[in-house]
């Protein structure tokens, strides 16, 4: 049984995919190209409809309620509502091509938790029966909220 934090590192990442195929080796550890072009066309189109990508987040990740202003979303964000979130696990809009789950444990903060604090949130929010790796994204997409890459064996 695996739970734990691993590197990031592409080497790394092809050997523990030879033990776990649901762990991403240095094939998998990037969307299909259909997947980018999805994640592309939603970018576009979000920014028709929303002020900010941070904004959307707030909304989507977090729960937070949004506001109309010039016609566009918009987060009145209130730092005490931001800092109450607990962070939240969601399986990936853009999943990486692995053979297993991949998911994305978010905080409503931009700055990096420690490894000990992104592993106890994971212990706490995934169930004891299934195996899960996660790392921080050597080249993350998105820095407003600090975030880390989640990959299971099963859903849940």
């Amino acid at each position: 049984m695996i739970r734990e934090n691993i590197s990031s590192n592409l080497d790394v990442l092809e050997f523990c995919h030879l033990r776990y195929s649901w762990i991403p080796g240095m094939d998998q550890v990037r969307p299909k190209f259909q997947t980018l072009a999805k994640k592309y066309d939603f970018m576009d189109s979000l920014f028709l409809e929303w002020f900010s990508l941070k904004d959307y987040l707030l909304y989507e990740i977090f729960g937070i309620e949004y506001s109309i202003f010039q016609g566009k979303k918009l987060v009145l964000e209130i730092e005490t509502e931001t800092k109450e979130k607990f962070p939240v696990l969601k399986r990936s809009m853009f999943p990486y091509n692995v053979d297993g789950y991949h998911y994305v444990l978010w905080f409503p903060c931009p700055e990096s938790k420690s490894v000990e604090i992104v592993q106890e949130t994971l212990e706490y929010l995934i169930p004891l029966n299934v195996q899960f790796v996660w790392y921080v994204n050597p080249k993350p997409s998105v820095d407003c909220f600090f975030h880390v890459q989640v990959f299971t064996d099963s859903i849940f």
